[in-house]
């Protein structure tokens, strides 16, 4: 089965500088953007991790020594984790909606396509859940200029190549 692969390949671009300043405003955005999902991501693992729900799945003991009580104990933990998750709306899809609400409506929607903006939230959430997992450190804010690329869903949206332009 082969694999879903992804490639970068990078051209040197003959910009004007209002092209410049076009790819800067929408790298910006973007920063801003990501930020914002970021933020929220937070907010709303710290409500999580406040809930009722969330304390007492992790007052249950972890490790039994009885197979059968184990597994009985690790799925009422899995359900008492996934309502906190729920009620706080701690998802990707949320966080993904979350970030459409954002886009709609203001400057950002000039520069970021929607499909951009859900691969932006999706990119936040994966790095908080990366974080809570203890697989990797505390995400950072992106500060100024320092975002240098974006993803976006498909080949069809976000900026792309076309007849020799981008």
């Amino acid at each position: 089965m082969a694999s879903k692969g992804n490639f970068i390949h990078e051209l040197r671009l003959e910009t004007t500088p209002h092209d410049l300043a076009v790819l800067g405003k929408r790298l910006d955005a973007s920063r801003c953007l990501y930020n914002a999902c970021l933020g929220e991501s937070f907010r709303r693992l710290s409500l999580v991790r406040e809930s009722k729900d969330y304390q007492k799945a992790k007052s249950l003991p972890a490790k039994i020594k009885n197979a059968k009580k184990q597994a009985a104990v690790n799925k009422k933990r899995r359900q008492l984790f996934n309502q906190a998750n729920k009620q706080y709306e701690f998802s990707d899809y949320s966080l993904q909606d979350y970030a459409l609400l954002l886009r709609r409506g203001n400057w950002l929607a000039d520069h970021i396509d929607s499909s951009t903006a859900q691969s932006l939230a999706k990119r936040a959430y994966n790095s908080v859940c990366q974080y809570v997992w203890g697989k990797r450190g505390k995400p950072r804010f992106k500060s100024k200029n320092s975002l240098s690329s974006i993803e976006s869903k498909s080949n069809a949206s976000g900026i792309r190549w076309r007849k020799g332009y981008i």
